[in-house]
């Protein structure tokens, strides 16, 4: 067995995407690390990982919300490492992890969170809705 396992912060936002009548799932993590050299100095050193999550579509879509740039997350998966030259001519490698279907992915950011402030927005432009009509105002309860 050959296992990954990352703790760390989402990139960007999860893209979706359909391959053969399945859903993968795709985003970036990003794990970072803070050690003194030998000198003393700090180093704060970040590695980015590629996930890859398969579900079916309507599963995919619900997981794709949550996945959300900043959101901490554990990651466990089969590791694959690739390289590839830039147009410059540098060389890149690159992790990538194609997560364990069942437990291989877990939020670590409070679900509130990461819907809060889409939620707060909605909230906001309902509630001023509610106040700019008059006949709503005197139906509101209190």
């Amino acid at each position: 067995m050959f296992k990954l396992q990352i703790i760390g912060n989402i990139g960007k936002d999860a893209r979706v995407n359909e391959v053969n009548g399945r859903y993968s799932i795709n985003f970036s993590v990003a794990h970072n690390r803070k050690y003194r050299n030998a000198e003393g100095t700090e180093i704060n050193k970040t590695t980015w990982v590629d996930c890859t999550v398969w579900r079916s579509k309507e599963q995919g879509c619900k997981v794709a919300d949550y996945l959300k740039a900043g959101t901490r997350v554990f990651i466990q998966g089969e590791p694959a490492a690739r390289h590839y030259a830039r147009e410059s001519g540098e060389i890149v490698d690159v992790i990538s992890v194609n997560v364990d279907p069942w437990g291989g992915l877990e939020l670590l950011s409070d679900k509130k969170a990461v819907e809060g402030e889409n939620k707060q927005e909605e909230t906001h432009e309902e509630t001023h809705v509610q106040a700019d009509d008059p006949q709503q105002e005197d139906d509101l309860s209190f």
